[in-house]
């Protein structure tokens, strides 16, 4: 694995704080006894527990220093960002939001979101919808089942990082520049290229670093900084076999999935 740049500009990734969606029959009263997650709840809210997360996140976190603001466009993850990082907004007076950054399963109606009037009349003329409708170089729909298989969500998070690339490159003499980037935990591993550790916990969040510090590379890698490794107790980078083994897995879930919601989808049809 290449090694990161000891300075320059960083990527902060964070998963969003709990949502709605994320609270099972053991731990909350929500939902009937055997429904394990609240996947068929529209575009949830943060719970109370995530509006707290949020907070400690700010309590711990340097939340004056991202110099731009990504969110998927779900509102949970438009919450942690506006939560997580209200004193940086105040001084920057914008933030984006984009589907290169949404979650993966577009099925689930937790992962659906408004259009950009609904978004902007609920959270604010500081986002930015410019993005909403774009997804730049990704081939498929993210709201397509298809995007969920493992190489769609490949070619969306190189998209999102290509782009991610640009903006650094345009700040590279700023060794201050920070991009944060509210998202999702089953996506995160694809955008990272990190498969190991399984899913984020919520509101946890690492810092990277492009592996080229020049942001000419074309694979757009990506490598977490030596702070960020030692700020969660990891005492070294995994392998690069390692991690390929690790994505087999994770691919050969999403390939799971893709194909239980597409019988679910042809047996709606049908009936």
């Amino acid at each position: 694995m290449a090694e990161t740049p000891t300075n320059g500009p960083t990527i902060t990734i964070i998963r969003h704080a709990q949502g709605l969606h994320n609270i099972d029959a053991t731990a909350g009263n929500l939902f009937k006894k055997g429904e394990p997650r609240g996947f068929n709840i529209p575009d949830p809210y943060l719970t109370s527990v995530g509006l707290m997360q949020c907070v400690e996140y700010q309590e711990r976190e340097n939340v004056h220093a991202a110099s731009l603001l990504v969110a998927s466009p779900s509102k949970r993850a438009i919450q942690t960002a506006l939560l997580c990082y209200a004193p940086a907004l105040k001084r920057l007076g914008r933030y984006y939001t984009t589907p290169l950054v949404r979650e993966v399963n577009p099925t689930h109606r937790c992962n659906e979101y408004g259009t950009a009037e609904d978004l902007v009349k609920e959270f604010g003329s500081l986002m930015r919808t410019d993005m909403l409708q774009w997804w730049g170089e990704v081939t498929e729909n993210p709201q397509e089942l298809d995007s969920m298989l493992p190489e769609a969500l490949v070619r969306r998070s190189f998209s999102a990082r290509s782009w991610f690339q640009r903006q650094l490159k345009q700040n590279i003499k700023d060794s201050q520049y920070k991009i944060v980037v509210v998202t999702h935990g089953e996506f995160i591993p694809y955008l990272t290229g990190d498969f190991i550790g399984g899913m984020w916990g919520h509101c946890e969040s690492r810092t990277y670093q492009f592996a080229d510090g020049t942001f000419m590379d074309q694979s757009a890698a990506l490598v977490e900084t030596e702070e960020s490794l030692k700020k969660r107790g990891a005492t070294r980078r995994p392998s690069p076999q390692e991690n390929a083994e690790e994505k087999l897995r994770w691919d050969s879930y999403q390939r799971r999935q893709h194909s239980a919601s597409k019988a679910v989808l042809q047996t709606t049809v049908f009936e």
